[in-house]
């Protein structure tokens, strides 16, 4: 800060600073979701042990991933089955 910014400049580049810390620098990168294998922020990927998904859901990935543990999954809520 150059110190000619008014308190609210100086307040939104505090917060700006603040997001861009919890969004990038705190939620590291490069996680692959189980179901469409693209990289992912940690913080965009779930736990499928811990959501609750219903029946159609998991017979799907039951069918779609034979040979795979899908209680280890974790996925991204924007992943596509391809």
């Amino acid at each position: 800060m150059s110190g000619v910014e008014s308190r609210d400049e100086q307040l939104f580049l505090k917060l700006a600073d603040i997001e861009f810390k919890k969004k990038f620098l705190d939620n590291p990168f490069g996680y692959a979701c189980s179901i469409c294998d693209w990289l992912w922020f940690k913080n965009e990927l779930k736990d499928i042990s811990k959501v609750g998904i219903n029946n159609i859901f998991r017979n799907t990935l039951i069918d779609t991933f034979q040979n795979k543990d899908i209680q280890n999954f974790m996925f991204a809520a924007r992943a596509k089955l391809l």
